[in-house]
């Protein structure tokens, strides 16, 4: 057969990641956005308070509730004005408890959430200014670092760092993004 073409599969691979792309588009259309920060209609723009609620965001992800209640929860937080480190403070933990009661939260994820929100404001406020990015620059751009002190200053677990970190990679430009992503575990990206 000289003269015949052979098939190498990288049309019929092409035609089949533009067939994915298509479906995923379609079923993001239909059953909702790409990521909670999105459906949260969080914008990160460099915004200390964004990265805030991105880290709100994560937290209220960490219980027994649907991925739907967090983000109703987080709207419903924001909209008291509850969604900066200075707004979590004046709140105070009490207030946050009752929001998240009032949401159909476990009363054991309550307390835990609320503590780690009003811990978390208080070390942001005292030790980087309210901003999540001085965090990053104190870390020394250190990926591991930053990960380590969003998990001491709001005591906190691996699986909400994992979703804070998985959010803002979505929301930052993609040479950001490639930084996060160095620090994410690989079965999380």
């Amino acid at each position: 057969m000289t003269g015949a073409k052979r098939d190498t599969g990288k049309g019929r691979q092409a035609a089949g990641d533009t067939d994915q792309k298509h479906i995923v588009g379609a079923l993001l259309k239909r059953y909702g956005r790409e990521s909670l920060s999105e459906e949260a209609e969080i914008h990160l723009k460099e915004s200390p308070h964004a990265l805030f609620q991105m880290f709100q965001l994560a937290a209220l992800t960490d219980a027994r509730v649907t991925p739907e209640t967090a983000v109703r929860t987080f709207v419903a937080m924001r909209d008291r004005r509850w969604s900066t480190a200075g707004g979590v403070l004046r709140a105070g933990a009490e207030k946050i408890a009752g929001a998240l009661r009032d949401a159909g939260y476990p009363e054991g994820d309550v307390r835990r959430i609320s503590t780690a929100m009003t811990d978390a404001a208080l070390h942001l406020q005292e030790d980087h200014g309210g901003d999540l990015g001085e965090l990053r620059q104190d870390a020394g751009r250190d990926p591991e670092r930053e990960r380590e002190l969003l998990r001491h200053f709001a005591n906190v677990d691996d699986d909400v760092v994992d979703a804070f970190c998985r959010e803002a990679r979505k929301g930052m430009p993609p040479s950001r993004a490639a930084r996060i992503a160095d620090s994410t575990p690989a079965s999380l990206r």
